[in-house]
């Protein structure tokens, strides 16, 4: 499962070691909604914007989005 967001800053701390409350709660939402659907979820990912990134012709989705399990 992907959770993706619009933000590129979803970390609580400067260190980028936890994320914000917020985002772990809707991933948690989620992932109970499509359980509870009867679906199987092995692995859930919050997907975010890398803010580094800079684009040279296409977008390269690898390089543009940052993903944690």
């Amino acid at each position: 499962m992907l959770e993706v967001k619009s933000a590129a800053n979803v970390w609580e701390d400067k260190a980028k070691t936890r994320i914000e409350a917020v985002y772990l709660q809707d991933i948690a939402f989620q992932l109970y909604v499509y359980r509870k659907a009867g679906l199987e979820i092995r692995h859930a990912y919050l997907v975010f914007l890398n803010s580094d990134y800079v684009r040279h012709g296409d977008i390269a989705p690898n390089n543009f989005f940052n993903a944690k399990t």
